[in-house]
């Protein structure tokens, strides 16, 4: 089974073929979700900001999130990661989306200095899960401290603007 955290309006699993198991889509916006129940294949969930899914531990073989931990403060991240990891199997997968180097050139001073330390930062963190907020993760935090002693990194795609401006990442469950 499939989760599209943060599906919006479908922008991703639109795409994808008529599948054999139902995907699912969860995301806070209740406007995008009547979207995508009315006109989307799928189960669709309005969630909260911040609280536990409705799904059972371990439910999903993979969950994607496209641009959601690029809007997060460090709470939320934490949290939200953590959630995730609660619903996808042992083994299961995970493929989120991240500020990475390509990103980095919008840092000056000491952000710049700090992200190439390895820390990431965040700006405008009361403004959490708008477009607003922006987080910049270095590879080295997502490898040492992004739930690293629960998941592994099987890849890491940088980003380019040639494809996808973010990194990529896939994760496995450990």
């Amino acid at each position: 089974l499939v989760l599209d955290f943060g599906c919006g309006v479908g922008r991703i699993l639109r795409h994808f073929p008529q599948p054999q198991e139902p995907i699912y889509g969860c995301d806070y916006n209740p406007h995008q979700i009547r979207w995508c129940t009315r006109y989307l294949p799928g189960n669709f969930y309005t969630n909260s900001p911040i609280g536990k899914l409705k799904y059972e531990d371990g439910y999903f073989d993979f969950i994607y999130a496209f641009s959601i931990f690029t809007h997060l403060s460090a709470t939320l991240q934490s949290f939200w990661i953590f959630e995730l990891l609660r619903i996808v199997k042992p083994g299961g997968y995970l493929l989120l989306t991240f500020h990475g180097d390509n990103y980095a050139q919008k840092l000056q001073g000491s952000a710049l200095e700090k992200y190439k330390a390895g820390n990431a930062i965040i700006y405008d963190e009361l403004m959490e899960g708008s477009n607003m907020c922006a987080t910049f993760h270095p590879k080295e935090y997502i490898y040492t401290k992004f739930a690293a002693d629960k998941m592994e990194v099987l890849t890491h795609i940088p980003g380019t603007t040639y494809n996808s401006p973010q990194d990529i990442y896939l994760f496995r469950k450990k």
